[in-house]
């Protein structure tokens, strides 16, 4: 998903790993990221929000500036709360309750 914005609007992605690597550079994420950079992160589905602010404290921590978290579905079991007590701004494109699921 990541890669076809990407491609969509022309502007860079990195990838983040769920642990960093123990071996070579030891980065949490692979692409190139900078300091004050300001960056969105994409989610596929959010649950709790825990995956996404790990992800979103992942970026900040590398120095870069997290603007929005996107989500493509809330499941609206907590996320969006828990990404506000966390002090990240979010925003979901469908809700469970809007597909009706």
């Amino acid at each position: 998903m990541t890669t076809a914005v990407s491609l969509g609007t022309g502007l860079p992605f990195v990838i983040l790993r769920k642990q960093s690597k123990e071996y070579g550079t030891s980065r949490s994420f692979e692409g190139e990221l900078y300091k004050r950079e300001r960056v969105v992160v994409i989610e596929d589905v959010l649950t709790t929000g825990g995956e996404a602010i790990r992800a979103a404290n992942t970026v900040t921590q590398a120095g870069a500036e997290v603007l929005l978290i996107i989500a493509v579905i809330d499941r609206e079991q907590g996320a969006q709360e828990n990404l506000a007590a966390a002090g990240f701004k979010s925003k979901a494109l469908f809700t469970r309750t809007e597909l009706g699921l």
